[in-house]
């Protein structure tokens, strides 16, 4: 939650952060990004889409203006709903936990910008309140199957009917 401290200079974007996010992006959609989560080809898709957004002119300015980190999630977090929702039935809850997934990597994105700059020890609210909503957005999304010494085990979840 960006909207208690808004207007504090520690909450705000660094100068120059748009740009290193545009490179970033392109990064990933080129695969010079090396880090596993960013090699996904729907990860890839959402990211490409989001990048076209962000090139926007208009909307580049704005946000190189106003520099407010809330901005870019909710932007990024428009943009993965309607893609992820392309084909679905209306109310897929699957949907809402792959945009959680989406905004987290993105969110972990502006963590890895800002620790990369040695921005975030200029901004610890900044980067801690990132972190607080990676983990958040994480909070649900449990990894299913896991591997231990080379064996691979599958964790069952119950899940209660909706009809009871």
């Amino acid at each position: 939650d960006f909207s208690v401290v808004a207007n504090s200079r520690s909450v705000k974007l660094p100068n120059g952060f748009v740009k290193e996010l545009e490179k970033r992006l392109q990064g990933i959609l080129i695969g010079k990004e090396k880090r596993q989560e960013y090699l996904d080809p729907v990860v890839k898709r959402i990211f490409a889409i989001y990048l076209n957004a962000l090139s926007e002119p208009g909307f580049k300015r704005r946000m190189e203006e106003s520099r407010r980190p809330e901005d870019l999630v909710l932007i990024f977090f428009s943009n993965a709903t309607k893609e992820l929702q392309k084909g679905k039935p209306p109310g897929d809850d699957s949907v809402k936990r792959m945009v959680d997934r989406h905004v987290a990597l993105f969110v972990r994105l502006m963590s890895l910008i800002l620790k990369d700059h040695n921005w975030a020890a200029e901004r610890p609210d900044l980067a801690s309140r990132l972190g607080t909503l990676e983990k958040k957005l994480l909070k649900h999304d449990e990894d299913l199957t896991s591997q231990a010494n080379g064996t691979t085990t599958l964790v069952e979840e119950v899940v209660p009917l909706s009809y009871e």
